[in-house]
């Protein structure tokens, strides 16, 4: 059963489907963002490149990276066109 997941754009922590009514600032994700974005987090390139995420994934998950890193610098960053 699949549950309603967020990232937040503050924090950066995933949030559970119960704690999304109590925030406004997120980005809906499903399993596949989730997978990617815990890879990611280890920094563990092997798995990174044993993982073949689909193209709806990939674009999802540079929205969400280049909103989370425009919020933590509080404007917009020039070098996030690296994303493109």
């Amino acid at each position: 059963l699949n549950k309603k997941l967020g990232l937040s754009l503050n924090t950066g922590s995933v949030i559970c489907e119960s704690c999304l009514k109590k925030t406004h600032n997120y980005k809906l994700i499903d399993d596949e963002i989730l997978k990617i974005l815990k890879i990611l987090k280890e920094f563990d390139l092997v798995q990174l490149e044993k993982f073949k995420p689909d193209m709806y994934s990939l674009e999802k998950i540079q929205e969400i990276l280049k909103e989370y890193f425009s919020k933590l610098s509080e404007r917009k960053i020039k070098t996030l066109s690296v994303f493109d």
